[in-house]
This record gives structure tokens, sequence and C-alpha cells, in this order.
């Protein structure tokens, strides 16, 4: 088949990965893995070599760009055999030039941004566009300062600089000791990208609270009664999925069509945060939700919220959700506090927190642990079952010896 967005977007993940080439150029094709994630590539045996070149995944990159990268090792393929493969191979990857002297803090933030966080992050637009925010915001200074000349003392004043924030005082540190573990690291002997220590290996991080905001009823109440009357559509929708999903922000914008297995009612989430994907069984007023978008929607629609960024979906609806905060009367929620709130009531209700962790798409039992006092609730209700039911049975046992005592009595007078 020829590919194209509409042929692409409707390929279906399977138990293994599958391969499926272009009619059109030779070697083109699109893999999909069974996590439904979907990569162009090129593949083809030249000069008695087999070479295959990765052109990027479905939806970060065209079909139409990823055909035009392919046409052109084509290309590049038929000029070597026409010089009878004389000459340099133009397909043999060459050695990374290791510079003189250490590099840079920004060759090395580039270098860390092509080679782990395109490759390996769950989205990697946000993942990217968020590590350069920060960048932006405390590290200027380091920029053009030679990695191997930061110090101890250069942590802690960028730690100390946050002043208040202690939470961006955190993250700074942490980024500072990823990139430097990630340089140093090495791969099958082979050195990510320049040994050095780590400056930030030894800066301690402030002590941090674990966030546990959750909606209350009352609030409850001022919240739905804001969104029956919101005229936003998509932060209607929004909120409304995020209620009824407990799915995260990131991945509910990013939602596709394809995921959505209609006759099974489920939504499956491939790209979470923790990189393994669930299911989500899915409410029938989210249903309608999606039925409502799906008829509204043009068949070749890929995402159930687009927008008009490179990512091709939504990623903030920051103003229209600020109002509705100030309308509903909950200045203090945050979005990720909708998530929350889901597995909050979820605890409250009594469901064991193995469950909580799988309805919300927790890797580790740790995440869930939040929870777990919240369902005094839930053990109170039921104590308060055990006690009625051993007091029921208490007042039974009574009325049965109480009958018995009195068979015995009757017998002994007639006796």
């Amino acid at each position: 088949m020829k590919l194209t967005e509409k042929a692409v977007a409707k390929l279906v993940a399977g138990k293994k990965r599958v391969q499926h080439y272009d009619a059109e150029t030779p070697g083109f094709g699109v893999r999909v893995d069974p996590n439904g994630r979907k990569s162009y590539f090129w593949y083809a045996k030249v000069n008695g070599n087999v070479r295959f070149r990765a052109l990027g995944e479905f939806l970060s990159v065209s079909v139409q760009q990823a055909r035009t990268d392919a046409k052109e090792l084509v290309g590049i393929a038929a000029e070597w055999k026409r010089l009878r493969y004389e000459g340099e191979d133009p397909f043999e990857k060459k050695e990374r030039i290791v510079p003189a002297s250490a590099p840079t803090f920004k060759e090395l933030t580039e270098a860390y941004i092509e080679q782990q966080v395109r490759a390996n992050a769950s989205h990697p637009e946000k993942a990217e566009a968020d590590l350069r925010g920060r960048l932006r915001t405390h590290f200027t200074t380091w920029m053009d300062r030679q990695i191997d000349s930061l110090t101890v003392e250069d942590v802690l004043a960028l730690k100390n600089k946050c002043g208040k924030y202690r939470l961006a005082a955190n993250r700074c540190v942490e980024l500072v000791r990823r990139l430097f573990n990630w340089s140093a690291r090495s791969r099958n002997g082979k050195i990510n990208y320049w040994r050095v220590e780590n400056p930030a290996k030894d800066v301690e991080l402030y002590e941090e609270k674990s966030r546990d905001v959750f909606l209350q009823p009352e609030q409850m109440i001022r919240f739905n009664k804001c969104l029956d009357n919101e005229t936003h559509v998509d932060l209607k929708d929004f909120l409304i999925l995020s209620m009824t999903t407990g799915a995260r922000k990131a991945d509910i914008f990013s939602m596709r069509w394809q995921d959505w297995h209609r006759e099974r009612k489920i939504w499956t989430v491939p790209y979470p945060k923790n990189a393994e994907s669930y299911d989500v069984e899915l409410l029938p007023s989210t249903i309608a939700v999606l039925e409502r978008r799906r008829a509204e929607a043009p068949d070749s629609a890929v995402y159930v919220f687009p927008g008009a960024g490179k990512t091709g979906h939504l990623m903030e609806l920051r103003k229209p959700w600020m109002a509705f905060r100030k309308r509903a009367g909950i200045p203090e929620i945050h979005v990720h506090d909708l998530r929350r709130t889901v597995g909050s009531y979820l605890a409250i209700s009594g469901t064991p927190l193995q469950q909580i962790a799988a309805a919300l798409g927790h890797k580790s039992m740790q995440s869930t642990l939040v929870y777990a006092r919240l369902q005094n609730e839930a053990i109170r209700d039921a104590r308060e079952s055990g006690q009625a039911k051993m007091l029921e049975l208490m007042n039974a046992a009574k009325k049965r010896l109480k009958i018995a005592g009195k068979k015995q009595k009757a017998l002994t007078a007639g006796a």
C-alpha cells in the first residue's frame, strides 16, 4: 500500500512488531510496535550490506517528510552503485569527534536533548520544551562554561538563587545530576558524552511534602455547577475526561482516536509518564464526549483534542482553566489535583490500593501509598458493619437461647 497519514493512522498494533512497506518508495516503511508506537524507516541492501535508517516517529514527522528522506537515501545508494561502490561508504556511521577540551554546558544539554530526550521520552516535544524552559530560566550563566569547570559551589549558588521556591531549586539540582550522570555513563565500553565529575552528587535537596490536595464535597458542588455552564468546549470536555478517567493532562491532550476501542469501551494510554501503557475503562459520560467529538471531527483526524502546534494536539488550556477556577471558587486547585481527586475518592470508597494503582496507571505502588490514609473512613465503615453484624448474630443467639430455655422449662413442668 502507499503510505499516507490516514493509512498509517489506521494501522493497529499486534502482539509483535509489524513492518509495512510503501508501494511507492523502495525500502521506505513504517513499523508498528506492540505498544502502539509507529515509526518510519528505510531498509535496503547496499553493496552486500544491510542498511537501516530510522526516519522519525509517526506524528512527530509527516509521511511526506519521511518519504523525502527515504528517497534521498535511495538516491545516495544509486549514485554509489553508479560509481561501482568506489570511494568512501556514504552509509558508514562516522565516529563521533571528541573535542580536544571539555565541552560547554550548552553543548552537553544539546547532546542530551538529541540523544536522550528525543529518543526516549514518552512525550518528546513536551519534555524538550520543559527542559529548554528550565534552562532559559535558571542556567543562562552556565551555558558558555566548560562542564569540568562547574563545581559544587556553583550548584549551591544555583540552588540558593531560587530563594523560597524550593521545589524549583530541587528540580534544578536534579537536572544537573541527571545531565552529568548521563554524560559520564558508559554503555558497551563507550562513554555517552564526556567523563566528568558530577558537581551535584553531594548537594542535598530540600525536604518535599507530597501534595495531597483534592476536591472536597462542597468544592465538587461548585465544580460541577460551573462545568454544566461551561461554554469553552475543549475545556469542558477535558475536565469531564479528567474527572472520569483520572488520567494525566498530557495523556488526555495527546489522546488519539486509534487508542479508543469503541466496542470494548476502553482507552489505551500508550505513552504515559512511566512509559508503560495501560487501559482505562470508560464511563458512559466519557463515551458520550468521545462520540460527539468523533462525529464532529474529520475522518482524517488523529487526535481527540487537535491543536495548531507542531505536536498536532492541545498542550495547555491555561487561561480558560484559570477563569473556570475563579468562577468555581477553587483557585488553589491545580489540574493534577483532578487526577488526585479521582484516586482519593476511590480510596475513601474502600477500593484496594492495588486497584487504585491499576486505575491510575501507576507503575510503582509507592505512588499509590499517598491514598492509604484516606481508607480510614472505609475501614471505619467496615468496622461498623462488622459490629452491626456481630450484634445481629448475638441477638439471634439470645433469641434462640431464650426459646430453648422456655422449651426446657415446659418439659420440666410436664414431668
